[in-house]
């Protein structure tokens, strides 16, 4: 159930606080009474600021409550709480770093109210709007649905820590080598060419984001038609991919009927090749795809967002790349 607030400088999804504004996205997935989390924290915490002061990365915190019943108070979600009131002063990465501090035992009561807010001084915040948010509760039901979205993204300890989706150790060697591969790919490499498996509009934006230095295009084609489609985009929109129309062409269709499926909607995609060394009519691909409108004077149809269809003369398609 999606919490009824959710604190400043949240994630577009709400399922944690995010800091910076560097290229790189780094997901750290902790527990605020997770002893291996205040290792990391203390460990890997300046390291981490360093980057963020260095616009090197973006950094996204996830408080969790797993360890709820590791308490007699539920103090994973009480300081989850605690954090989130912090994030709407501003200063969440010093409070987490004070909760980790002074982090309590196991098995204990946790730290009290009165306890969480004394730890204000340690992280700078002003006292009295801290205070009336935690007394209020305004938070508590953050952490079960930060929790409840990790545990669906299959997050399933603390902590876990992801860069650009990936798992890495949670260790600030592991995180920087990291970064720094993909600030070598930024220095090393101009042009990425995709083919052979399908990548989503949102997967293009990402590395689009960390990769600003690199033309990242893609191209799409059979090897039954032997033939490439030509390939354009227009600024942000999707790519879209002509046949070399008349001797390859596209129509997208529904499967079930065989009519042609109206521009702007998805259907299973049809490819022919006519020429003198090879005709290859009417060859139903197992791809699917947006139709859109072709070039002028081309023949059939041009597609884009294309993707493996989920099954195929009552097969079930594994997307691969040979």
């Amino acid at each position: 159930m999606d919490p009824s607030r959710v604190p400043a400088g949240a994630t577009s999804e709400g399922d944690g606080i995010i800091l910076g504004d560097g290229p790189v996205l780094v997901d750290a997935f902790i527990d605020f009474l997770c002893p291996y989390c205040r290792r990391f924290e203390l460990s890997s915490g300046p390291a981490l600021a360093t980057m963020l002061a260095q616009h090197r990365i973006n950094l996204a915190y996830h408080p969790m409550n797993f360890l709820d019943q590791a308490s007699t108070t539920r103090y994973s979600t009480r300081a989850a709480a605690a954090s989130g009131c912090a994030a709407d002063s501003g200063r969440f990465l010093e409070y987490t770093h004070a909760l980790f501090v002074n982090q309590p035992d196991e098995g204990s009561a946790g730290l009290s109210e009165s306890e969480l807010a004394a730890l204000t001084g340690e992280a700078g915040l002003p006292a009295q709007p801290f205070a009336s948010c935690l007394g209020e509760g305004l938070y508590l039901d953050w952490a079960p649905y930060v929790t409840a979205r990790a545990a669906d993204a299959g997050v399933t300890a603390t902590p876990t820590v992801l860069v650009v989706g990936v798992p890495v150790r949670a260790e600030r060697e592991a995180i920087a080598r990291a970064d720094d591969v993909v600030n070598l790919v930024n220095d090393k490499v101009r042009f990425m060419l995709l083919s052979g498996a399908h990548v989503d509009i949102d997967t293009l934006d990402l590395l689009g984001a960390i990769l600003p230095n690199t033309t990242i295009t893609m191209a799409f084609g059979s090897t039954m038609i032997l033939s490439q489609a030509i390939t354009r985009r227009r600024a942000d929109d999707p790519f879209v991919f002509h046949p070399r129309s008349p001797y390859a062409t596209f129509w997208v269709v529904d499967p079930d009927s065989g009519d042609e499926v109206p521009y702007g909607q998805r259907g299973q995609v049809v490819m022919n090749h006519i020429s003198k060394g090879m005709f290859l009519p009417n060859n139903l691909e197992r791809d699917s795809a947006i139709r859109m409108p072709g070039l002028p004077g081309q023949v059939g149809d041009s597609v884009s967002e294309v993707r493996p269809v989920a099954s195929f003369e009552g097969e079930p398609v594994i997307e691969g790349v040979y």
